[in-house]
């Protein structure tokens, strides 16, 4: 019984991954080598310069005037969607700062956000990126309380509260 599900879901993977092939190549080459890179460099590299090294300068026609940063929006997100944990890893550190690296390139001022909520569990943490105050793409951090923000250039940016 498992088989059939088993290879239903590898068609679909796989035919995910095609159409991610299709939009865009070359962004899900180097998201999948940052897919492996990412895992160990968090454990050996302290936080704030691992940020500075995934951010990028803004491009050379200024920051937020780049005319490729709403199709490589666009794109991100749906290597986000559609790519799977086989590109984008399920950890929210590893997946926003791959998203906070490719939004960088293209001048739309990400903003990379920590936040801590506490729970009858105990406390969790959680990263997600933000555009103009905006989450992107994450629907889970509404309970958390932003404690540390990075901005252009892997910058700590002050947080509201």
């Amino acid at each position: 019984m498992r088989r059939p599900n088993s290879l239903r879901r590898l068609i679909g993977a796989v035919g995910r991954l095609s159409d991610c092939f299709r939009t865009d190549s070359v962004l899900l080459v180097r998201a999948f080598m940052w897919r492996i890179a990412l895992p160990p460099l968090k454990y050996l590299i302290p936080l704030p310069t691992l940020v500075r090294l995934m951010s990028a300068p803004p491009p050379a026609d200024g920051p937020g005037t780049s005319k490729r940063c709403g199709s490589r929006t666009a794109s991100v997100l749906h290597l986000l969607e559609a790519g799977g944990r086989i590109v984008v890893s399920s950890n929210c550190l590893d997946r926003s700062l791959l998203v906070y690296r490719f939004l960088s390139e293209v001048g739309a001022r990400p903003q990379l956000v920590m936040g801590v909520s506490k729970g009858s569990t105990g406390v969790a943490g959680h990263a997600w990126v933000e555009i103009e105050g905006q989450a992107l793409a994450d629907t889970t951090t509404g309970g958390f309380a932003p404690i540390l923000r990075f901005g252009a250039r892997g910058r700590p940016r002050p947080t509201a509260g």
